[in-house]
């Protein structure tokens, strides 16, 4: 959804993009996406902040597979008309950053309960092209990520931040971002010589244009049309593109990209004879599932009555299972500042700390463990 998206659809004009080729987007270019009539294959969602569902506001009736990190608001899951379970209208495929390290997922992965794993790369941009890389075999090419800014806005049109900016033009605040200026911000092209815009950047937009160079430079696979030049990646015109696409049709399906291929080694012979072609959650991994949320619910209702005066246990107990449930800690300032090391269970405030998180994952798994029941 960077501003190059813009020009990009402006050259390509009335015509749509091939049926031949996987289109894949980043939730902030779907609203964009909607308002010029292509409707991709596969929205990639990412970031943890409750505000990007806005980024699937006003896409009208469109029911499209969702990417979602485990990180990301579990609201994601239904804003386009589907859930973990559903069929390929609406659905939602999980993968996961490992952003930090909680023994939560030491036990799913013992049960085969984690889902496809990507690097940590900290854009959703590169996430998604790092997605793509994995769901298919052919050429990638990028629009509109720039990883850079121009000067007079920082996404393309039709994108919450762009329309927000409309919204708050008048007299005292103009239509150009131009505190992104008053940043440490330093050319990246100049475009003046050329017609083209000057581009710019800050050190955060550098350190991912320097991370999507070595992320995806070798191997060329990955190709960029227009924007702003991204170190180590070709950048070729939109013509070239859709040729390359064109002589390839025979490589693609021009249909959603198949997950399953990637979803781990328990899919396919292993996955049951309820699978089918959909590797969603099949009845074994129903099971699983519903013994892991009994499991954890357990120890977290053990753990409050402790914590509640309400039962006694060892030392040995109490750090046993303050440890498996890390969860209700590891974001505490003094846990994440000492490298996910927690005070011991003899602190009497941090165990006031925990006890306060304890009701809402309650909350959290009884739920869950009723719906996977119904599976």
């Amino acid at each position: 959804a960077g501003p190059s998206f813009d020009s990009f659809f402006d050259e390509l004009g009335q015509d749509a993009l091939p049926d031949s080729c996987v289109k894949i987007c980043v939730d902030t270019a779907l609203k964009p996406l909607f308002e010029r009539n292509t409707k991709p294959d596969l929205v990639v969602a990412l970031d943890a902040q409750h505000w990007n569902v806005r980024d699937f506001c006003g896409t009208g009736d469109w029911r499209i597979p969702v990417a979602m990190a485990l990180s990301a608001p579990p609201a994601v899951s239904g804003v386009l008309g589907g859930d973990l379970a559903d069929g390929m209208n609406g659905k939602c495929r999980l993968f996961w950053t490992r952003w930090t390290e909680l023994t939560v997922f030491e036990r799913l992965a013992r049960l085969g309960l984690m889902p496809l794993e990507l690097p940590p790369l900290g854009s959703v941009g590169l996430s998604a092209v790092s997605l793509a890389l994995r769901l298919g075999a052919g050429t990638v090419f990028t629009v509109g990520i720039d990883l850079a800014f121009t000067l007079d806005k920082y996404h393309c049109r039709g994108s919450p931040s762009h329309g927000e900016l409309l919204r708050r033009h008048d007299r005292l605040g103009g239509l150009y971002p131009l505190a992104a200026l008053r940043t440490v911000s330093t050319p990246v092209t100049a475009g003046a010589a050329t017609g083209g815009p000057v581009w710019q950047d800050d050190p955060v937009l550098r350190r991912c244009r320097s991370l999507f160079a070595a992320e995806f430079a070798k191997g060329g696979r990955v190709f960029t049309v227009g924007g702003s030049a991204l170190p180590g990646i070709k950048t070729v015109s939109i013509n070239e593109a859709l040729e390359n696409v064109k002589k390839n049709a025979a490589r693609y399906s021009g249909a959603p990209p198949n997950w399953d291929a990637e979803c781990g080694s328990d899919c396919g012979s292993n996955c049951g004879s309820d699978c089918g072609s959909d590797c969603g959650i099949n009845s074994a991994k129903s099971a699983l599932l519903l013994e892991f949320i009994k499991n954890e619910e357990a120890a977290l209702g053990e753990l409050l009555a402790v914590l509640k005066g309400e039962r006694k246990v060892t030392a040995a107990r109490l750090d046993s299972l303050l440890d498996a449930a890390s969860y209700l800690w590891a974001h505490f300032p003094d846990c994440a500042g000492a490298g996910g090391t927690r005070p011991p269970s003899t602190d009497i405030v941090f165990l006031k700390r925990v006890r306060a998180e304890i009701e809402p994952f309650l909350n959290l798994f009884r739920p869950a463990g009723l719906k996977a029941a119904t599976r």
